[in-house]
């Protein structure tokens, strides 16, 4: 190389003697990342522009089960899977949202990734990029783990069409495990709306995968799963997963009942100041017997807000039978 070369100075570079056939791959593991980034379904992070307006818990309510499930998920020696569950309108998906939020304002680190389904579009309500978008969060969030889920992928570019439970225990358990000295305290990945995925056999293969992501090994990483208490579902958490999961209700009570009064009288207050209304427009007895017809779910004095708050409908009432 170089022969009968002479004052020649170089600074700086470098040079190569190939002889033969050679293939020079220049970026490190980037092509593994550009595949995985567009085997993903950004719309279902918490913070994703498809996501906004999203729903969260109001200022002033849901103080105790918020608090309960930060220390929860802020405890190393908490079981690796918590499951949140209660029926349509008891706000599993505001508390779960405001739990992402809550962690991104105290503790960044400690949210890794979030999956919201919901069956009413076709890209958030399967399986199918379930673990490529955790894994995706994963080497953001978790910097490490990057050039091991980008060597992975480069070297089994189809590992998206391989079986939940391979895509994470290959995507996801795997870079952990990996990297598990290295990253205290733990973190946690929320997975809202399990049952608004596509069929009851997806919904449990998914609970599979992470029953065995979990089993026998100590990952620096647990779940936070949100459903309804679907048979199958409340059948799989009793029958597969009661050793490893700590069972979470959302049930109607005098907090959650209180809860809900406060809601109505802040939005009454707030709608009131911005339409320039007097506060006798709604009584006492409003509140008393929306709560009541609420019994305890957000679901119902959401949308009677809603409705009274918007403007096609000026000025608002409220009739309250």
């Amino acid at each position: 190389m170089f022969n009968n070369t002479s004052d020649w100075e170089i600074h700086g570079g470098s040079y190569y003697n190939v002889s033969g056939d050679a293939s020079i791959s220049l970026g490190g593991g980037e092509r593994g990342f550009k595949l995985l980034a567009k085997s993903i379904v950004a719309s279902v992070f918490h913070n994703s522009q498809e996501h906004f307006p999203p729903p969260k818990c109001h200022p002033d309510t849901r103080k105790r089960i918020l608090n309960d499930l930060m220390t929860l998920i802020t405890w190393d020696l908490s079981p690796p899977i918590l499951w949140l569950y209660g029926p349509a309108g008891a706000g599993k998906s505001a508390i779960a949202q405001s739990i992402a939020e809550r962690c991104e304002e105290e503790n960044p680190k400690r949210l890794a990734s979030s999956f919201f389904f919901s069956r009413r579009t076709s890209d958030r309500n399967s399986e199918k990029h379930l673990v490529a978008t955790i894994s995706y969060q994963l080497a953001v969030n978790l910097p490490k783990t990057k050039p091991i889920i980008e060597e992975i992928v480069e070297n089994d570019p189809l590992v998206f069409s391989r079986s939940v439970k391979v895509q994470l225990q290959n995507l996801v358990v795997e870079p952990l495990r990996r990297v598990s000295k290295e990253y205290s305290p733990h973190r946690f990945i929320i997975i809202d709306g399990l049952d608004e995925c596509n069929g009851d056999a997806n919904q449990c293969s998914i609970l599979y995968a992470i029953r065995e992501a979990v089993s026998g090994q100590r990952l620096p990483i647990s779940f936070l799963i949100a459903s309804h208490p679907e048979p199958h579902i409340r059948n799989f958490f009793n029958n597969n997963l009661f050793k490893l999961s700590q069972h979470i209700p959302l049930t109607q009570n005098s907090e959650s009942r209180n809860d809900v009064k406060i809601f109505l009288r802040k939005e009454f207050k707030r709608i009131c100041k911005d339409r320039g209304l007097s506060t006798t427009w709604r009584s006492y007895q409003d509140i008393q017997t929306l709560a009541e017809k609420a019994s305890g779910h957000f679901i119902y004095p959401s949308t009677v807000i809603r409705f009274i708050d918007d403007p096609q409908h000026y000025p608002p009432m409220v009739h309250v039978t």
